[in-house]
């Protein structure tokens, strides 16, 4: 049986910390480019580790507290302190300020307004009105609204379903490099909503986010080098952007450079690394990866075989809709073990 592995082409990068030191206690942390969330815990510091030169955009957030966007450039080790500072403690009072602020005219109250409105966190939940105050603070050039006002029309909340103008106010946020709009921009681009298809505009906007660090903008440019989509078919390009996916944990770019380390596609082939890049994949209930990881325990190929995890892995895949793993169970007769 053919199967499949890829040689990990690594390469030295110089990392940062940076020490978040954050009030009140029990804050949490969300990555924009990864949606990885972070608990401060009561420790009330986080310390935060990218490549050098890199650049982040995060959250801070807590249950009756502002929310902070904040963008953090990795250039060397620092000390960053966040104060969330209580936003409904005093209920209508901070409401009514930041109300008040927003008819004014400030787009950071314009913006928190939205988020009050569109969280129903301090107010009644209302799209319509997180919708109009996003707009308020987005003409006034609000980065963060601009993208959430972006994803609104995007999704229909609060307002028609309308890919064009999401298509307007991404570009807007993205060309001031905020890293989500990139990557939806160039999804937009992608699938030809709101715009004529266009892969190389896709492909140009992916690969702008994924530089950045966002890990499913690797992964999309991965899959153009792979498929030859606004881009020369290059596998060596796609095994390494798959990977860099793959090392924040997209489970899809796990399974692929598993597939490209078994098939010797764009790097060498090593059944133990497939082993590896599949078992992480598989861990994260891929289908694809569960089935392959059972046939490489079945078949014994970069691992002693082993039929009890072969039929543990199997079973999942199958249970997970692969109907392969069904003639694989019968081939061999893993009800047995």
């Amino acid at each position: 049986m053919n199967l499949i592995i890829f040689l990990l082409l690594t390469s030295f990068t110089f990392s940062v910390e940076v020490t978040l030191n954050i009030t009140p206690k029990w804050v949490y942390i969300k990555s924009l480019h990864n949606n990885k969330t972070t608990n401060s815990k009561e420790s009330s510091v986080i310390k935060l580790v990218a490549p050098k030169n890199s650049i982040q955009q995060i959250e801070a957030y807590k249950h009756g507290y502002e929310s902070i966007n904040k963008t953090i450039t990795f250039d060397h080790d620092k000390s960053i302190t966040l104060n969330l500072n209580k936003l409904f403690n005093q209920s209508v009072n901070t409401f009514q300020t930041t109300k008040q602020l927003a008819k004014n005219g400030s787009p950071e109250a314009q913006y928190k307004l939205a988020v009050i409105y569109a969280t129903g966190v301090g107010a009644t939940k209302d799209f319509h009105k997180a919708v109009s105050w996003y707009k308020k603070a987005a003409n006034q050039n609000h980065l963060g609204s601009q993208y959430y006002l972006a994803l609104m029309l995007l999704n229909g909340r609060g307002v028609k379903k309308d890919h064009t103008l999401a298509k307007t106010w991404f570009e807007k946020a993205a060309n001031q490099d905020h890293i989500e709009s990139q990557f939806f921009l160039g999804k937009l681009y992608d699938e030809g909503k709101g715009v004529d298809q266009s892969f190389k505009h896709a492909f140009y906007w992916y690969l702008k986010a994924a530089r950045l660090g966002h890990k499913n903008s690797q992964y999309s440019v991965g899959t153009m080098f792979h498929n030859g989509q606004g881009v020369t078919k290059n596998f060596k390009d796609a095994f390494i952007w798959y990977q860099k996916a793959a090392k924040q944990n997209h489970l899809n770019a796990q399974y692929l450079v598993g597939l490209f380390y078994a098939n010797g596609l764009g790097t060498n082939i090593s059944y133990k690394k497939s082993l590896y890049w599949y078992k992480k994949s598989a861990r994260q209930k891929h289908k694809s990866a569960q089935y392959m990881l059972g046939l490489m325990y079945a078949e014994g190929i970069g691992t002693p075989r082993n039929l009890k995890l072969s039929k543990k892995w199997m079973s999942k895949s199958y249970k997970n809709g692969n109907k392969q793993a069904k003639k694989a169970w019968n081939k061999y007769q893993l009800w047995k073990y």
